[in-house]
């Protein structure tokens, strides 16, 4: 019989997180190796990062989820339909907190698919930023 070692892994949504979850996801989306792939590179501030997560209640187009495995926060997963209904995914992206193994590519993936399935999504668009190269977000068409 093989040693497996169970997991248990947790979605959770930014609109559910305390103040202080909110800062830990903060200082991992500004460390240098995060922000050099984002839409833009530079920090970003305490306040600013707040009040993005206080504003994503009123936006039922989007959806930023913390990944948790065995209780340590791993990634954060962003999705962004076209509008309220779903239908089209315009956007999304994940980072990872630390440098680790290539499972956490695998649950990250794991999780897009059961969003994309839950919503019942029928189109994903793929986007290339002009402004940061680096960044690169490809998704899949669904039928």
């Amino acid at each position: 019989m093989s040693n497996i070692t169970p997991h248990h892994i947790v979605a959770r949504n930014f609109t559910l997180l305390s103040r202080d979850e909110l800062l830990m996801v903060l200082a991992h989306r500004n460390h240098p190796e995060i922000r050099r792939w984002m839409l833009h590179d530079q920090p970003i501030t305490p306040e600013e990062h707040l009040s993005f997560c206080a504003r994503l209640k009123e936006h039922p187009e989007r959806l930023m989820l913390l990944v948790e495995c065995d209780g340590q926060p791993i990634s954060v997963l962003s999705f962004t339909a076209t509008d309220a209904s779903w239908r089209e995914l315009e956007d999304s992206g994940s980072y990872s907190f630390e440098h680790l193994p290539t499972g956490i590519t695998v649950i990250n993936k794991i999780i897009f698919t059961r969003v994309v399935a839950a919503r019942s999504i029928k189109r994903c668009h793929s986007l290339c930023r002009n402004d940061n190269e680096r960044s690169l977000f490809i998704s899949t068409t669904t039928t």
